[in-house]
């Protein structure tokens, strides 16, 4: 009796070539066309923002350096501008100086010389000196090699000059060292203040 061949469960069975092929993934995109547009135009313009926001931010960057480096430089310049002003001040400030010392170095050279000569001058230019009123300024003093002395006052009273230049001409205050007075001129500046100039001839 013949027995029926046994088949082996574990032998593989063949697999058919369609089902190895149903095993292979296929993409197929089933969305629309005009989706697809518009998700390439939004990626194409997210990536144009960002490069726009990137150029915004660095022209920002550029702009505030250039801001801040221009105020810089403005103060400094500011700065340097004060310390030429204030320079300035100092040099016009020695320059008045300067004027002020060579107006009284004349003067000093006038009263040297004057008290350099013989007693009579002396006396006479300490007499003078003695009467001129405190609200009257000396501004030249000469003295001749005659002894005449022409001497140029301002004042801002009247009545003082006139005191002045009738003390001069009386004898008991000039102590009979004066023959004679001159007025040489008066004139009144802007500021009301009265300029002129005497001429003292003594005995």
């Amino acid at each position: 009796m013949l027995k029926p061949k046994i088949l082996n469960s574990t032998k593989q069975k063949e697999i058919p070539e369609e089902s190895k092929q149903s095993d292979n993934h296929l993409m197929i995109n089933l969305l629309p066309q005009d989706i697809i547009l518009k998700r390439k135009q939004h990626s194409k313009f997210a990536l144009i923002s960002k490069i726009s926001i990137a150029v915004l931010v660095v022209l920002v960057f550029l702009t505030s350096t250039t801001l801040a480096l221009r105020f810089s430089q403005a103060l400094k310049l500011k700065e340097t501008e004060q310390g030429l002003v204030v320079a300035e001040g100092k040099i016009n400030s020695m320059t008045d100086k300067e004027g002020q010392l060579i107006a009284l170095k004349k003067r000093l050279d006038s009263i040297s010389s004057i008290l350099g000569g013989d007693s009579k001058r002396k006396s006479i230019f300490n007499m003078v000196v003695y009467l001129i009123p405190p609200d009257i300024q000396v501004l030249e003093l000469s003295v001749d090699k005659s002894g005449n002395m022409i001497i140029s006052l301002n004042s801002s009273s009247l009545l003082s000059i006139q005191t002045l230049f009738s003390d001069l001409g009386e004898k008991e205050k000039n102590s009979d060292l004066i023959s004679k007075v001159n007025l040489e001129g008066l004139s009144m500046g802007r500021n009301a203040v009265y300029t002129f100039s005497l001429k003292i001839t003594p005995k």
